[in-house]
């Protein structure tokens, strides 16, 4: 986790013995391991001591712990809009997510997902979904041996489709579930699955746009409570 402070103050090197560490490469490569790799490589890996260091030319604080987490969610402190390089921001999550927002803007799109996804009826809602997805991945398996993973990325993708209020053939779903982990899956690396992540993205998007123009024509008929209701 790195955060990227609007007045962020220079440390000296007397002060920060780290505040020169460079390593674009070790991010753009290791992508989740980054930063345990960086800590176990400085001593730091059983503290919660915050790392400066320098990632694609920016001043950036590496942290963690309760004390990393207050820091990441003050508002007067970190700034989310374009902190996050394109190359992560733009396939990842896309335009206008709720991870380049800043202040109510923010505070309102996020209290609005954790509305729709972490209540406990909406979370029990999903469990005989993904179970149900997983059972079949299963008897698929006895005709046709797949791997776990794609396996897994159909099924999980189905059931929160689903859970959504998203209805429709296997065919159709099982194309944007695979769209989906491509997305996962590509970004932020230097290679092919890069470009098809972005490639994704894109379509996701607009199938996405499509769906909600649909339901909003009453073309779809959501089951009420789901998020597309």
């Amino acid at each position: 986790m790195t955060a990227q402070q609007r007045t962020p103050p220079r440390p000296t090197k007397s002060a920060c013995p780290f505040h020169d560490l460079s390593d674009n490469k070790g991010l753009l490569t290791q992508g989740y391991l980054f930063a345990g790799k960086l800590r176990r490589k400085h001593g730091t890996a059983g503290t919660d001591r915050p790392l400066w260091l320098r990632l694609l030319g920016t001043p950036s604080l590496l942290v963690r712990g309760d004390e990393g987490v207050r820091l990441f969610y003050d508002d007067t402190k970190v700034k989310r809009e374009d902190a996050m390089p394109l190359a992560i921001r733009g396939s990842l999550f896309g335009k206008g997510s709720v991870h380049g927002l800043d202040d109510e803007a923010h505070r309102h799109r996020k209290a609005t997902f954790v509305r729709v996804c972490y209540d406990d009826v909406q979370v029990e809602r999903i469990k005989p979904m993904v179970e149900a997805e997983l059972r079949e991945a299963l008897q698929r398996w006895r005709k046709h041996p797949d791997s776990v993973y794609d396996s897994t990325i159909v099924a999980y993708g189905r059931a929160a489709m689903r859970w959504a209020g998203i209805e429709g053939r296997d065919a159709e779903l099982d194309v944007q579930a695979r769209r989906l982990g491509t997305i996962v899956e590509g970004f932020a690396h230097v290679d092919m699955d890069h470009l098809r992540a972005w490639r994704d993205r894109s379509l996701t998007d607009r199938w996405c746009a499509q769906v909600i123009r649909e339901q909003r024509e009453s073309k779809r008929a959501a089951a009420p409570g789901t998020s597309l209701y």
